[in-house]
């Protein structure tokens, strides 16, 4: 991210009352009770300059439908997409050079969004399990989303199982290669067995 995309991140965080993750270049915080993760929008790895706004949203395990989809769009000029993918709710608001109409256009979509789910019966949840509980804000394989603590310690743990594993299978291929060519089969799959 240069410094002034950064600056103008920042800027929007503040105008917000969101924190810049620098690290992970988005903003997070909560608006509404909503965890919200604010960031660049990205199709096929370019970078569009179009405010990419998540949360974490439950309605009993509901999802908006394509006509509830439509009429907010239509109702939000500055809206360019909504969607609700489990307990995701993605919208991506338009681009505008103007920093300063991009970040009053943000505060009242978010506000709108807000006020819109809640009106649908959604609380705020966790994107990963759907509990209605307190959320933070993680990047999980390059995804930014709100996580309760159970969730995020059990990703965690996970992540870490698979990268031991990952590390074994890179171990035993090391055995494997180290092997002289001229063992029998049989001798080559009881050392395998071995070193497994």
């Amino acid at each position: 991210m240069n410094k002034k995309v950064k600056s103008n991140y920042e800027q929007l965080g503040q105008y917000l009352g969101l924190r810049f993750d620098e690290e992970q270049e988005v903003l997070h915080g909560q608006k509404d009770g909503f965890e919200l993760i604010v960031g660049p929008n990205e199709v096929n790895g370019k970078v569009y300059y179009m405010l990419n706004i998540c949360l974490g949203a439950d309605n009993q395990g509901k999802t908006l439908t394509k006509d509830e989809i439509k009429e907010f769009v239509k109702a939000h000029k500055t809206v360019s997409g909504l969607g609700n993918e489990g307990h995701t709710v993605t919208m991506v608001l338009k681009s505008y050079l103007n920093q300063k109409k991009l970040r009053a256009n943000a505060q009242e979509a978010i506000q709108e969004l807000t006020a819109f789910l809640r009106g649908k019966g959604y609380v705020p949840c966790c994107q990963y399990c759907g509990r209605e509980t307190e959320t933070e804000g993680y990047l999980v394989s390059g995804n930014h989303i709100g996580l309760c603590e159970e969730c995020a310690a059990s990703l965690a743990q996970n992540i870490t199982l698979a990268q031991n594993q990952e590390n074994e299978k890179k171990e035993k291929s090391k055995v494997k290669k180290q092997v002289p060519l001229r063992l029998s089969k049989e001798l080559y799959d009881e050392i395998a067995q071995w070193a497994e």
